[in-house]
């Protein structure tokens, strides 16, 4: 067999973070199986040779790192492999089959590291790993545990379409930049504890929304095949979209969410739809210096207003599910001030303006009741339409010229109480707080069902 025969016949594409494009990676080494593969690309190979194919393995990792080189690990087959040290160029590992144990713990990627649509078949550790520049694991599989406790992702980290088919562990992770776990499918125990999804759990008050910068981590059309195994305790999730995400029974537990001015919750993917609706604001974010990505353009292209009600009804039902229903309200509330607040026409998201947002009927079920969350709202009114009644008839009492002692401003009280409550009286301030008294009472009367069927409800 000459050269050219021998040599291994693996190809694959991928991605050059170097040179910014798609270029095809062609083996250098000789075969030396009869299938025409090297000791890498052979996928029993391994199985009879593990020292030699790690030692090899090992030669190149210390190379890579000495020089430094790229390092091109695509498409390999290896047993259980140790990495250590730092790498200041790229390293791919796409395609790559980990059939033991990987324990990448401590190593430092100070460019790119691409693990996409790589296969850990036993556990993976990557115990304080240090990603300085992207971390690819798109498509990336994970059959047994994945350890990320104390991992750091200095910029994106993209584990889209991955899937983690037993315990996937985000102890202590931290995520600088963006996060992507679109179309990630879990599959076991999960657990994002201490996370910090981009803002600690002590400085999120200093979380300007989409004026700060288009930070996030994204689980949209993530899919958590085993919800009630899933734990977010201890993190910051007001820059992290859930748009179809079953998250209806994951455990949110010691979570912060982002407050809007008067206590309601905001989610990231109702600032995406702002954004949406109000094309002048990318204007306004350009000039604050504020950098947009393409794929936050393409989220907020493609958001919908059915979107966001989604996630706020999703979340309502998780938080009312576990009796936790002073949450549940303030999603309640968020998703009715969306639907005050946009429309849609066709396939364009709209801002309203001033008169549909303040003299809706939706608006006059805010101001009466806080849609059906605030109890002491209505109480109010009921005591300043009864008070204004009761000032109003002392004061044509007294154009009367009668006396105002104590009888009369007791009978004015009880006067303006009878009415209030549809018990009589025809004169004109009395038909006008029947009329006044109808909303408020039947505002109360849901407010205070609403409350006591929840506390009740399980």
């Amino acid at each position: 067999m000459d050269e050219a025969t021998s040599r291994c016949r693996y190809r694959e594409e991928y991605f050059d973070y170097e040179l910014g494009k798609i270029v095809i990676y062609e083996c250098p080494r000789q075969a030396v199986t009869e299938r025409g593969f090297c000791e890498f690309h052979d996928s029993d190979y391994w199985r009879e040779h593990e020292e030699e194919v790690r030692s090899k393995f090992e030669e190149m990792i210390k190379r890579a790192q000495e020089k430094p080189e790229k390092l091109l690990c695509i498409g390999f087959n290896l047993p259980s492999v140790e990495v250590r040290g730092v790498f200041r160029k790229p390293v791919y590992f796409s395609f790559t089959e980990f059939h033991e144990e990987a324990d990448f713990s401590g190593t430092e990627f100070h460019q790119g590291a691409d693990f996409s649509d790589a296969e850990f078949h036993q556990k993976a550790y990557f115990f304080f790993t240090e990603f300085r520049q992207g971390a690819y694991f798109s498509g990336t599989e994970f059959h047994e545990e994945a350890y990320f406790r104390g991992a750091e992702f200095h910029q994106g980290a993209d584990f889209s379409d991955a899937e983690f088919h037993q315990k996937a562990y985000f102890f202590f992770t931290e995520f600088h930049q963006k996060a992507y776990f679109s179309g990630t499918e879990f599959n076991g125990r999960t657990m994002f504890i201490y996370t910090r999804l981009i803002f600690s759990t002590y400085d999120y008050i200093k979380d300007e929304g989409i004026y700060g910068g288009f930070k996030y981590i994204s689980f949209r059309d993530a899919r958590f095949l085993k919800p009630s195994e899933v734990f977010f305790d201890h993190v910051y999730l007001g820059r992290v979209s859930f748009i179809n995400c079953n998250i209806e029974r994951v455990n949110f537990k010691n979570v912060i969410w982002r407050k809007e001015k008067g206590g309601r919750y905001v989610v990231f993917d109702e600032e995406l739809l702002a954004i949406k609706a109000n094309p002048k604001l990318i204007e306004e974010l350009e000039q604050r210096g504020v950098k947009i990505d393409a794929k936050v353009t393409l989220w907020w292209i493609d958001v919908t207003l059915d979107d966001v009600l989604s996630v706020y009804r999703r979340l309502r039902e998780n938080y009312d599910y576990n009796l936790r229903y002073i949450e549940s309200g303030k999603f309640f509330v968020s998703e009715m001030e969306v639907r005050r607040l946009y429309r849609e026409v066709g396939t364009k998201v709209i801002y309203n303006d001033w008169f549909r947002r303040n003299l809706s009927i939706t608006n006059v079920y805010k101001l009466l009741c806080l849609y059906g969350e605030s109890h002491i709202r209505p109480i109010v009114l009921m005591l300043a339409v009864i008070l204004t009644s009761t000032v109003l008839r002392l004061l044509l009492h007294s154009n009367l010229g009668m006396l105002l002692d104590i009888n009369t401003i007791l009978g004015a009280v009880e006067d303006s109480v009878r009415a209030f409550f549809q018990m009589g009286g025809v004169t004109g301030i009395d038909l006008a707080e029947r009329l006044l008294s109808i909303p408020i009472l039947g505002t109360l009367m849901l407010s205070l069902r609403r409350r006591f069927e929840r506390r009740f409800r399980h």
